[in-house]
């Protein structure tokens, strides 16, 4: 018996600019198709993303079938560059199938109608992450705990 797929996770914020990929015009229909896809079956959260999860922007560890692995990090980029190097396009095949992955995480991918395995392997630097170790969780702060800044004279 083949275990279920867990679903993606997005931040609200990813969802968001998801959305704003469907609403431009200049984006082709098949890329529509996998963001309409990624929507409906992801799972968006408003709170903390998991450390683990990619995220835009996360500098992320993966595989492409036998292929060794690529460090890069997932950008949205309305306008395309000259050269990828390092980076991995929000907008193409292997950037939405990454984004909300969690670390472990295989999908298969049809690139130039060949069926390929993509694994991420880690998350080696989320956004999110980064901004809990600097200000904390969102959880142990609330309106009426937080503290004022005193006034600088």
């Amino acid at each position: 018996m083949l275990a279920a797929r867990p679903p993606a996770i997005l931040a609200a914020e990813d969802a968001s600019v998801l959305h704003t990929i469907l609403d431009d015009p200049l984006v082709p229909d098949r890329t529509r198709s996998i963001v309409r896809r990624k929507l409906t079956e992801a799972h968006a959260i408003a709170t903390e993303v998991p450390g683990d999860v990619v995220t835009i922007n996360s500098r992320i560890s993966f595989r492409l079938g036998d292929g060794a692995p690529i460090s890069a990090f997932l950008v949205d980029l309305v306008r395309p560059l000259r050269s990828f190097h390092g980076m991995i396009p929000l907008r193409s095949d292997v950037g939405l199938s990454l984004l909300g992955l969690r670390e472990g995480s295989r999908v298969t991918l049809d690139l130039r109608n060949v069926p390929t395995t993509l694994v991420l392997k880690r998350v080696l630097h989320q956004p999110q992450r980064q901004s809990r170790a600097i200000f904390g969780s969102t959880a142990s702060r609330s309106g009426s705990d937080s503290k004022a800044c005193p006034s600088v004279a």
